[in-house]
C-alpha cells in the first residue's frame, strides 16, 4: 500500500507538472489559443525533446503553427522563455551544488561535467538567435510575467515533490533539501548532456550522488532506472493521447532525414 500511494503521486505529479508548464507556455504565447491547443503543443514539444534533442521539439511545433498561419517568432520565442523560466533556476542551483560536491567527485564524473559545459555553450551560441525576437516579444507578455514567475516556482516544488515520493517508494528518506541538490545537479548533468534527455548522464549523476548519502549501488541504479522509466512511459502515453498528429510526423521526418 505504501508503494502504491507512492506511485499514485508521483503519476499525479507528472501530470501537474504539465500541466504547469501549459500554464507557462499559455501565457507567454499571450494566451492567442484555447488552454487545450496549448496542452497539445507542449506535450508534443517535451516528448520530442525527450526521444530526439531538446530544442527539435519546439522547432517541429512552430513549423506546424507556422503552416497554420501563426508567426514563427511569436511561438519560438514563446517556447524559448517557457525554456528559460522552468529549466535556468535547475541549472544554476546544478552548477553551484555541483561545484560544492566536486571535490568528492571522481575522474570520470568530472570529465562528464567539462563536456556538459561544452555543450552549454554550444546550446548558448545557438539560443543567441532567437535572443533579439525574444526580448522584444517578453516586453508584449510583460503582462504576464507576475503570473508566470510563481507558475515557474510551483514547477519547481513539484519536481521536487515527485522526486520525494520516488525516493520514499525505495525507503529513502531525505529533506527536501537533500532532494533539490541532488536532482539539480543531475538535472543539470542530464540537460547539458550530448545525448537526447540525458540518457546515461542524468542517471549516472543520480547515482553517484544517491551513493554519497550511503545508499548501496543497486538501490541507487534502482531509483535512477524507475525515474528514467517512469517518465518515459508517462510521456509516451500521454504524448500519444494528446498530440499523436504532431508527434508522429515529426518522427517519422527524423527518421528519413
Amino acid at each position: 500500500m505504501h508503494i502504491a500511494v507512492d506511485i499514485v503521486c508521483s503519476l499525479m505529479l507528472l501530470f501537474c507538472g504539465l500541466g504547469v508548464y501549459t500554464l507557462i507556455f499559455w501565457l507567454l504565447i499571450n494566451k492567442e489559443m484555447t488552454l487545450g491547443k496549448a496542452l497539445q503543443l507542449c506535450t508534443a514539444a517535451l516528448v520530442l525533446n525527450k526521444f530526439l534533442f531538446t530544442g527539435i521539439g519546439y522547432a517541429a511545433v512552430s513549423g506546424k503553427l507556422k503552416s497554420d498561419e501563426f508567426p514563427l517568432h511569436k511561438s519560438i520565442s514563446a517556447f524559448v522563455l517557457s525554456e528559460m523560466f522552468v529549466i535556468t533556476p535547475w541549472v544554476v542551483s546544478g552548477l553551484y551544488f555541483g561545484a560544492r560536491v566536486g571535490l568528492k567527485i571522481p575522474l570520470i564524473f568530472i570529465i562528464f561535467l567539462l563536456l556538459a559545459l561544452v555543450f552549454l555553450l554550444y546550446k548558448r551560441k545557438k539560443a543567441q538567435r532567437f535572443l533579439q525576437e525574444a526580448a522584444a516579444y517578453v516586453r508584449e507578455t510583460s503582462v504576464h510575467l507576475g503570473c508566470v514567475l510563481p507558475l515557474a516556482v510551483i514547477n519547481i516544488l513539484i519536481s521536487i515533490t515527485y522526486y520525494y515520493f520516488l525516493f520514499d517508494a525505495f525507503r529513502v528518506s531525505m529533506s527536501f533539501a537533500e532532494v533539490f541538490k541532488i536532482v539539480s545537479v543531475s538535472f543539470t548533468v542530464g540537460y547539458l548532456s550530448p545525448l537526447p534527455s540525458g540518457l546515461a548522464f542524468r542517471e549516472g549523476s543520480m547515482i553517484f550522488l544517491l551513493m554519497q548519502q550511503g545508499l548501496a549501488f543497486n538501490k541507487a541504479l534502482s531509483i535512477a532506472l524507475t525515474d528514467r522509466l517512469a517518465v518515459t512511459v508517462f510521456f509516451i502515453v500521454i504524448g500519444f493521447l494528446c498530440a499523436a498528429q504532431i508527434i508522429i510526423p515529426a518522427l517519422t521526418k527524423s527518421k528519413k532525414g
